[in-house]
């Protein structure tokens, strides 16, 4: 489950938007928690990210309530990567969840996961 773990990360910070970084927090996206709203998981980008979150990462959600969807995603990828034969990644924890008003449209400025990236 490595790679989709360190995919969920990646996607839900690759949201981030510098054009949008003067903005009020959480109007420029990033690692923001902000993958498991409907607006984002639904998106081609993030097609089949949804089973790391509900079957992967919603478990232990649900018996550590207090971490934020921000970091247990981002601890997550890192700790797949370290399991995995990667180097262990120093995290800073503190992220909080967050959902942008006026979200971006998707793509989102990520690759869309059809072919050749590996959607149908």
């Amino acid at each position: 489950c490595a790679p989709i773990l360190v995919r969920t990360a990646w996607h839900d910070s690759g949201t981030y938007d510098k054009a949008n970084a003067e903005k009020p927090w959480p109007e420029a996206g990033g690692a923001i928690g902000s993958i498991r709203t409907d607006h984002e998981i639904n998106a081609g980008p993030n097609a089949g990210l949804k089973k790391a979150i509900t079957m992967y990462l919603k478990p232990i959600k649900d018996q550590v309530p207090e971490i934020s969807w921000a970091d247990l995603f981002q601890m997550a990828s890192a700790t797949a990567i370290e399991v995995a034969g990667g180097p262990k990644i120093p995290m800073k924890y503190g992220r909080v969840d967050g959902i942008p008003a006026s979200p971006a449209p998707p793509p989102f400025g990520l690759p869309d996961a059809k072919p050749p990236f590996g959607g149908p």
